[in-house]
C-alpha cells in the first residue's frame, strides 16, 4: 500500500467566539506535575479562555479567567482534560466539596471573591491549591482550608467528574452517537454525528472497510481527538478504497463503555468491487501457458490493479505475476486472483498431457528445429505444414481443397516499438521482432500482409498495461501507446476477407520468467514481454 498524507480539517458547527482559546483536548498531567510546572513561590500572570453554554442555543460564551480564578481553572483543566466552565457540574452546598473541585468564596476579612483548586478533603479540612493570594499572583500549594473558612461568603462549588487520584475506579455515564453519517466531495470525506450528553470529547477513527468488517482495529487510517462541542469534521482520504469512519463520545479520559458507533460504508474514489477471469479456454498442455484476464468491477476504477495470482496444486499448473498459467503435469487446479482491497475471483485450470501428433484429413502438422524460413504448400489433401520453433507468425493452408492454380507466397511483416529504441525495421515471416535478453517493453507494433491475388487483410488488437484490451486496428495501423511507458501484454491477431477462408495466421510469444509460449491461431491472445515473427 502506497505511502498517504492526510489532514483533518475541524468545522465547528456552533458559533464560538474562540479568540486565545487553545484546545488540548486529553493533554493531561498529573498533580505532581503541575506541581513542578507552576512551583509554590512563582507568579502565574496568565490568562485562562473557557467557554459557558448560553441560554440561547446554538451559542457560545466566552469566559477569560485571570489570577486566582484563571490558576484554578488551568489546574482543573490540566488534570482532567476539559474546561471546568462548560463542563463542570455547579453545586451550591459546600458540604458536598470533595478533591478536584474548584470552590469559588470570599477570603475572611476581604471583599473580594477568591478561586481554589482542592486537593484533598478529610473530614472538614480540605487542602488547597491557589494564586494570588497575596494579590501579587504568587502560587502555593498544599494549604489547609477547612470547610467553615470555605463557607464564608461561599459562592458555588464547579464539581469534578470524579476525585483526585480516582480514575481507576471511574465509570463514565456514556452512550454513543445515534447516527453518524458521511458525505463525500472528491477525496474529502465529510463526517457528522449526533451529540452524546455529557460527552466532553470524541475521537474520529477511520478504518479500511475491510478491516472494520473483520474486526481488525489496529491499523486505522486516520485517529483524530476532537473537542465536544464540534460535531462535524473533514477528513481528506488519498487511497482509493472503502471507509467506516466511526465515532467515539469521550467523558475526559474515558471512553463511552458502549463503544463507537460506525458511519456508512462509503467510497474514496471509485474502488474496487469484484473482479472475474477469462482465458480463451479452461485447459492447456503439459509446458504450455496460458494467459488468464481480469475484469474490473466497475469497469472505470481507478484504484490500484495490482493482482496477487495463486494455484491451488502448484505441481500441476504455476502462475507467475501477471497471470500467466503454466501447465505442468496432468491434472486440475483452481488459480485465484486477489486485489489489494481483497476481492477475489477463481478459475479451474485443467493440465492434459501434450500432444505430438496430430493428424486431420491427411494433413501433417511437423515441428521442424531450428529452421529459418517457413514452407507453405498450398496443395490437396496431402498437404504437410512446416512451422518453426523460432517464429511468431506464419500463414498456413487450412483448407482441404485449394485452387489449382498456386497464388505465390503469402508474406506478413512486422515493426515493434520497442522502450529505449523506438520503431524498428519491419521483419518478414521467421524473423524476429522485438528485443531478447534485454528487458527492453514492447510497447506498439504494426503488421501488414501481402496477400497475392486473394483479396483481405489482417487485424489484430493489444491488451496494454492499465488500459485493457483496446479496439481491433488492420493492414499497417499502430496497435499499443506511444510515449506513455506502457508495455504490450497481450495480443490477438486474425486474417480478414477471402485470404481467411485459405489460410490460418498462427503466431507465438516470448513471456518473462516463462521464454517461449506455444503456439496460438486465429485470435487466441497471447500474453507476450516481446514478440517475434
Amino acid at each position: 500500500m502506497k505511502s498517504v498524507m492526510r489532514k483533518i480539517i475541524l468545522i465547528m458547527i456552533i458559533l464560538i467566539m474562540v479568540l486565545g482559546y487553545s484546545s488540548k483536548v486529553f493533554a493531561t498531567y498529573t498533580v505532581s506535575q503541575l506541581q513542578t510546572q507552576y512551583p509554590t513561590g512563582t507568579q502565574w500572570n496568565g490568562t485562562y479562555y473557557g467557554m459557558s453554554p448560553d441560554s440561547t442555543p446554538n451559542y457560545i460564551i466566552r469566559i477569560v479567567a485571570i489570577e486566582c480564578a484563571g490558576f484554578a481553572a488551568l489546574m482543573y483543566y490540566n488534570y482532567y482534560g476539559f474546561d471546568p466552565y462548560y463542563y463542570a457540574k455547579y453545586e451550591y452546598d459546600i458540604n458536598l466539596v470533595k478533591s478536584g473541585d474548584i470552590v469559588r468564596y470570599q477570603e475572611d476579612g476581604t471583599h473580594v471573591g477568591h478561586s481554589v483548586w482542592i486537593l484533598s478533603r478529610e473530614g472538614d479540612m480540605c487542602t488547597i491549591a491557589e494564586c494570588n493570594y497575596d494579590g501579587h499572583n504568587t502560587v502555593r500549594w498544599g494549604i489547609k482550608r477547612s470547610i467553615s473558612e470555605l463557607s464564608y461568603y461561599f459562592k458555588y462549588i464547579m464539581a469534578s467528574e470524579y476525585e483526585i487520584g480516582a480514575e481507576n475506579t471511574y465509570q463514565p455515564s456514556l452512550g454513543m452517537p445515534e447516527k453518524v453519517e458521511v458525505t463525500v466531495s472528491g477525496n474529502t470525506a465529510g463526517v457528522s454525528w449526533t451529540s452524546v450528553t455529557n460527552a466532553t470529547a470524541y475521537q474520529l477513527i477511520v478504518y479500511k472497510a475491510l478491516d472494520w468488517e473483520n474486526r481488525i482495529t489496529t491499523s486505522p487510517v486516520l485517529t483524530s481527538m476532537i473537542d465536544g462541542r464540534v460535531t462535524y469534521v473533514t477528513a481528506d482520504l488519498e487511497d482509493v478504497d472503502e471507509y467506516y469512519a466511526v465515532i467515539y463520545a469521550y467523558r475526559g479520559n474515558y471512553p463511552s463503555k458502549q463503544g463507537g458507533r460506525p458511519s456508512n460504508k462509503f467510497d474514496i474514489g471509485k474502488p474496487i468491487k469484484g473482479i472475474t477471469i477469462t482465458a480463451d479456454r479452461n485447459q492447456v498442455e503439459e509446458g504450455a501457458s496460458l494467459p488468464l484476464y481480469i475484469n474490473y468491477s466497475p469497469s472505470d476504477t481507478n484504484m490500484d490493479k495490482t493482482i496477487v495470482y495463486t494455484s491451488s496444486n502448484g505441481e500441476i499448473a504455476g502462475v507467475n505475476e501477471r497471470g500467466v498459467v503454466k501447465g505442468l503435469k496432468a491434472g486440475t487446479t483452481t488459480i485465484t486472483a486477489t486485489t489489494v482491497n481483497k476481492k477475489s475471483a477463481t478459475y479451474n485450470i485443467k493440465v492434459v498431457p501434450r500432444t505430438t501428433n496430430n493428424t486431420t484429413n491427411n494433413t501433417t502438422n511437423n515441428v521442424v528445429n531450428n529452421t529459418t524460413n517457413n514452407t507453405i504448400n498450398n496443395t490437396t489433401n496431402n498437404t504437410t505444414n512446416n512451422i518453426t520453433n523460432n517464429t511468431t507468425n506464419s500463414v498456413t493452408n487450412n483448407t482441404n481443397t485449394t485452387p489449382s492454380q498456386n497464388y505465390g507466397p503469402i508474406e506478413v511483416l512486422c515493426s515493434t516499438h520497442v522502450q529505449d529504441y523506438g520503431w524498428q525495421n519491419y521483419v518478414k515471416m521467421g524473423e524476429r521482432a522485438g528485443t531478447e535478453g534485454e528487458a527492453k517493453r514492447m510497447e506498439a507494433y504494426r503488421l501488414k500482409l501481402s496477400t497475392g491475388q486473394y483479396t483481405g487483410g489482417i487485424k489484430y488488437t493489444s491488451h496494454v498495461q492499465n488500459i485493457g484490451w483496446q479496439n481491433y486496428v488492420s493492414n499497417n495501423q499502430i496497435s499499443g501507446t506511444q510515449g506513455q511507458s506502457l508495455r504490450v501484454e497481450a495480443i490477438k491477431i486474425e486474417l480478414t476477407g477471402e485470404i481467411a477462408k485459405y489460410y490460418d495466421v498462427y503466431y507465438r510469444t516470448h513471456c518473462e520468467n516463462f521464454g517461449w509460449l506455444g503456439w496460438a491461431k486465429n485470435r487466441r491472445g497471447f500474453w507476450i514481454c516481446w514478440i517475434c515473427i
